[in-house]
């Protein structure tokens, strides 16, 4: 079977349990192998959670919807953006010996 990519982005994906996770938002490619390597599952737009599936996880893809395994979870936050070190001149960092 095939589908497009326009089919694809909008495809319903449920748990093997029946669990509704969202539809497919994105997805992360290999370039070398030309391969979908993961996909990127968004609940609707108001209450808005993101599962990161790889495709190790999908059961199966028929032209209505997308089945994983029940284990997916949600992705987590991205961690908060590490602040810039202050540069401190080496002369300063010496200190002045006697």
């Amino acid at each position: 079977m095939r589908l497009s990519f326009k089919q694809l982005k909008h495809l319903s994906v449920e748990t093997r349990s029946g669990t509704f996770l969202g539809h497919v938002h994105e997805l992360t490619i290999d370039a070398t192998g030309q391969m979908i390597l993961q996909y990127t599952v968004r609940t609707s737009l108001i209450d808005r959670h993101e599962y990161l599936i790889h495709r190790e996880q999908v059961i199966s893809v028929s032209e209505k919807k997308m089945i994983v395994d029940d284990g997916v979870k949600k992705a987590t936050e991205q961690p908060p953006a590490v602040e810039p070190l202050e540069v401190v001149p080496k002369s300063a960092s010496l200190g002045r010996q006697a």
